[in-house]
Formats: C-alpha cells, sequence, structure tokens
C-alpha cells in the first residue's frame, strides 16, 4: 500500500512539472505560423485531419493577435 502512495506521489508530481507551460503571452511563446509546402499540408490534412484544423485555429489566432510578418 505505502509502495503505491509512493508511486502515485511521483506521478501526480511528475504530471504537474510536466504541464507547466513557459511564461509569456500567446505572441511571446509563438513565434509564427505553422507552415507546409502545399504537398505535405495536404499529406496532413488527409492522415491528421484533427492535427491540421488544430494548426489552423493556432495560425488564424496569430495572425489576428500577433505582429506575424510575411
Amino acid at each position: 500500500m505505502l509502495k503505491t502512495l509512493k508511486t502515485m506521489s511521483s506521478l501526480i508530481g511528475c504530471l504537474a512539472v510536466m504541464s507547466c507551460v513557459a511564461p509569456g503571452d500567446f505572441c511571446t511563446v509563438v513565434k509564427g505560423p505553422i507552415e507546409f509546402e502545399p504537398e505535405t499540408a495536404r499529406a496532413v490534412v488527409r492522415t491528421d485531419r484533427a492535427d491540421a484544423e488544430s494548426i489552423a485555429v493556432q495560425n488564424d489566432y496569430g495572425r489576428d493577435r500577433c505582429d506575424w510578418r510575411y
């Protein structure tokens, strides 16, 4: 029982450390859009649509809120 409690405490501690984020706002942390060559972009959409949509949301947010140069 004690070994299980120690293991659980260690796992909770690891999760707490892993959930730390870099200091700063979005525009400080994310320096620019995630971009792919057209062929790669098509492959990402075809193989992992959810990630492609998340990238698009992040890029749209950054374009609206940050001083990203193109």
